[in-house]
């Protein structure tokens, strides 16, 4: 019975997640086009170093961005489900 009752709260958490990636997809998507429209100007108003350097920057934070914000949601997820389970049980 108990295996039941995780097992319908694990799958309320999931569809939970999923509504939420569904609500914030727009926003990717336009980031996307956004970012697609901005490179031909980019690359005509910027030499090819200073484009360069611009990529490199940009690459530095992205990479910056993953570690903080996705491993780490990544691993707070983990340790909430762990919670989860040890507050009911």
């Amino acid at each position: 019975m108990e295996y039941i009752e995780n097992l319908e709260e694990e799958q309320r958490q999931l569809k939970n997640i999923f509504t939420d990636m569904f609500k914030y997809a727009p926003s990717k998507i336009i980031g996307t086009i956004g970012n697609a429209i901005i490179v031909p100007i980019y690359t005509s108003l910027l030499s090819p170093q200073e484009y360069g350097l611009y990529s490199l920057s940009i690459a530095v934070l992205s990479f910056l961005c993953i570690i903080f914000s996705d491993w780490v949601g990544l691993s707070g997820l983990r340790f909430f489900r762990q919670h989860q389970l040890t507050r009911h049980a």
